[in-house]
């Protein structure tokens, strides 16, 4: 409407879609190593400190060797949806780096790195002594005695 009264009404406008506005998340926080065995390496890591403005919907990880250039997917199929996995089948005294990469509805974000050996960690065993062998065996000096003691 003006000064020369209503005119007529203009064309219809081309649908516009309002959405927000969304980016890949940043890299998973506080990544590192907590376990390693002689095959495998337990890998922890929180969620990134900025998601994108989305949900994270999970996280892949990936590994390779020290000197090599390609990296090796662990989690295939779906992302992972916990911050903690064990990646397996590893090579004794080998150092390995590994990459975690938090994903959201837009793509996959930066990736977290750590980089670790693979030792194995020494272990004391477990084990159960029958009631009878918690009493005090008396032997003869010179002579000989066998226990049995199952190892777990």
């Amino acid at each position: 409407e003006n000064k020369a009264g209503i005119g007529p009404p203009s064309d219809a406008s081309h649908p516009v879609l309002i959405k927000d506005v969304a980016y890949p998340p940043g890299p998973p926080a506080n990544p590192r190593v907590t376990d390693t065995t002689k095959s495998t390496a337990t890998l922890v890591w929180g969620k990134p400190h900025y998601d994108g403005g989305l949900e994270i919907t999970g996280y892949t990880v990936e590994h390779r060797k020290e000197g090599e250039e390609e990296w090796i997917k662990d989690t295939t199929g779906t992302a992972l949806r916990i911050t903690e996995y064990v990646v397996a089948n590893l090579q004794p005294r080998t150092k390995y780096h590994f990459r975690i990469c938090a994903i959201n509805a837009v793509g996959v974000g930066e990736p977290a790195q750590i980089a670790d050996e693979i030792r194995e960690r020494e272990e004391s065993p477990d084990f159960e002594l029958d009631v009878e062998l918690r009493k005090t065996l008396v032997v003869r000096a010179g002579l000989s005695i066998r226990i049995f003691v199952p190892i777990k």
